[in-house]
């Protein structure tokens, strides 16, 4: 947990923890936040004791050569595991809406893990390459008829589109992940800025906009400081901007509802020294240039994925996202690292010992 890679992780931790000391003493603006309780604090801010532990435990996974003599093995008991046990155990806790299984509504711990060891096997595994294609084949068709989620339509556009890209040897894959990030960034801005247009397309995108545009307002009436953890994160009062008085009833739980994107989340209650600390985190998380083509076009998509998993849903602050979230970052940063050490291998070799190399036949 404490290399040199992890620095920015744990300081993002450290300075979450220290804003978690300060709002048991109530020592933060309160912007338009009306309720304070302090215990819901430890609810509230739970992820910054799990998220070092786990991300550096997938690294040492990913990185830990006794793994890779039985590795694929392991990733298709994953996906076995993910898609089969975890939706069957997802619609007996959830039951069904309409029919339709919420296992393929959102990127949820076990979707994402599976979609993680699935997309390892397509990109990396040439034994297992073709199978893994018609898996995944047979789930995007399934996931998008039986719901066309957008989040989920996205992601698995996403993964085709670098898969595309690895075959047709394109390496503008990072070029790619930029300018999905980059308009990703806009899109959001734009629709901060007037979201009732968004809101008569996607209801459920219309109110994450409103909810984001809430933590702006509470950044600028906080000099950028945040509001600490104890309070709600909605504003609950709509009425000017999409014609509703309120979101939902403001009942026990309602300290608990999220603005449904973690990053948003992370500026509203630790301000914006803590976003750009997650923000450092991230981009010690893209993919290096140098990294075999498929290798990097499979760091690519997970990296558009977990991105697309933290802008839209509490990937890090919600129980239900932030273990797929933190096994995808110390995937990406394992294999950054492994590249960074291998490129600066110093003059006199005997006196550090390199990085093993990938043993996918996919990586040749």
């Amino acid at each position: 947990m404490f290399r040199r890679q992890n620095f920015p992780l744990l300081l993002f931790s450290v300075w979450g923890l220290i804003y978690v000391v300060l709002s048991f003493i109530d020592a933060f603006p309160a912007a338009w936040t009306r309720y304070y309780d302090r215990g819901a604090i430890f609810q509230q801010a739970s992820f910054l004791a799990i998220l070092l532990p786990l991300v550096s435990a997938s690294q040492k996974w990913w990185e830990d050569a006794r793994f890779d003599f039985n590795r694929d093995a392991v990733l298709i008991a994953i996906v076995l595991a993910a898609f089969l046990f975890g939706s069957v155990i997802d619609i007996i806790m959830f039951g069904t809406e309409g029919m339709i299984p919420r296992p393929l509504v959102t990127l949820r711990n076990f979707v994402f893990i599976g979609l993680l060891a699935l997309t390892y096997l397509i990109f990396r595994s040439e034994r297992w390459r073709s199978i893994a294609i018609g898996v995944f084949v047979v789930l995007t068709g399934w996931s998008i008829w039986w719901a066309l989620y957008v989040q989920n339509v996205i992601a698995y556009a996403t993964i085709f589109g670098f898969l595309t890209m690895a075959i047709l040897r394109i390496s503008a894959d990072r070029l790619m992940l930029f300018l999905f990030v980059l308009l990703a960034t806009i899109v959001t801005i734009v629709g901060i800025l007037d979201p009732l247009p968004i809101f008569e397309i996607d209801p459920n995108t219309g109110w994450r906009l409103a909810w984001w545009g809430d933590v702006v307002e509470a950044l600028r009436d906080t000099w950028g400081v945040g509001v600490g953890f104890g309070t709600e994160s909605l504003r609950n009062e709509y009425s000017a901007i999409l014609h509703r008085d309120s979101y939902r009833a403001e009942l026990e739980d309602f300290l608990f509802v999220g603005t449904h994107s973690a990053f948003f989340d992370t500026m509203f209650r630790t301000g914006v020294v803590g976003f750009l600390l997650l923000c450092i985190v991230l981009v010690r998380c893209f993919p290096h240039p140098r990294m075999a083509p498929l290798a990097r076009a499979h760091c690519c998509a997970m990296f558009a994925l977990l991105i697309l998993c933290l802008h839209s849903n509490l990937g890090l602050q919600s129980p239900m996202y932030s273990i797929g979230a933190a096994i995808c970052i110390g995937y990406l940063q394992s294999e950054r690292r492994r590249m960074v050490h291998s490129v600066r291998l110093p003059a006199f070799p005997w006196r550090h010992r390199p990085m093993r190399p990938r043993s996918a036949a996919g990586d040749a």
